[in-house]
């Protein structure tokens, strides 16, 4: 039994002078993070027009020339006369809308030690 004790001994001091092992564990988070991206562009628009065109001619073949008179005193000279009118009215009423959608999703594994271990840091 004499010579255990310096076993013992020599153990209890190994225990004493030599360091433990330990870790500090870090929790660990996961996860896909999504970015997403959207937006949407509505544009309306309305024109009118309005055209006018008045037009009127007025013609005799015989004023300037000698009227002859008839007894009754009335002049022979015939007119032809043209009028015309056109209107024109126009309305354009536009409407247009889009919608952009995006979405981005990436494997990140965090271990709040200040690096990501893969993927984008968020």
């Amino acid at each position: 039994m004499r010579s255990i004790w310096p076993l013992i001994s020599l153990a209890l001091l190994a225990i004493v002078f030599i360091p433990t092992a330990n870790a500090s564990l870090a929790p660990i988070s996961y996860g896909f993070p999504t970015m997403i991206q959207s937006g949407t562009t509505t544009a309306f628009n309305r024109d009118f027009g309005t055209a006018w065109d008045l037009e009127s001619v007025n013609f005799s073949p015989f004023i300037g020339f000698g009227r002859p008179s008839f007894g009754f005193g009335s002049i022979f000279s015939p007119v032809v006369s043209q009028s015309a009118v056109q209107g024109q009215l126009t309305a354009q009423c536009e409407f247009a809308q889009s919608t952009q959608f995006t979405a981005f999703s990436y494997p990140m594994v965090d271990t709040s030690l200040g690096f990501a271990g893969f993927g984008f840091w968020p």
